[in-house]
């Protein structure tokens, strides 16, 4: 995954209460990886849409299109 995907899945994880050791363990969990280096980038696009669709807050309660930000 790219540094910018690594801080964004931070970020959102932080959103829902991770922080620091805990939300790197909450992402290995997720991936099913023992580093976070094994994350690839279409992977990590992948968990950032499925995150952002099950935040609340989002809009869609969790059920609709995840919200992308233009770059």
């Amino acid at each position: 995954m790219t540094e910018a995907q690594r801080r964004y899945l931070f970020r959102i994880l932080a959103g829902q209460g991770y922080q620091r050791e805990a939300a790197e363990l909450r992402l290995k969990d997720l991936f099913e990886v023992s580093a976070l280096s094994e994350i690839t980038k279409v992977a990590a696009t992948k968990m950032i849409d499925e995150l952002l669709n099950a935040a609340p807050g989002n809009g869609g309660g969790g059920h609709g299109a995840a919200a992308h930000h233009q770059r």
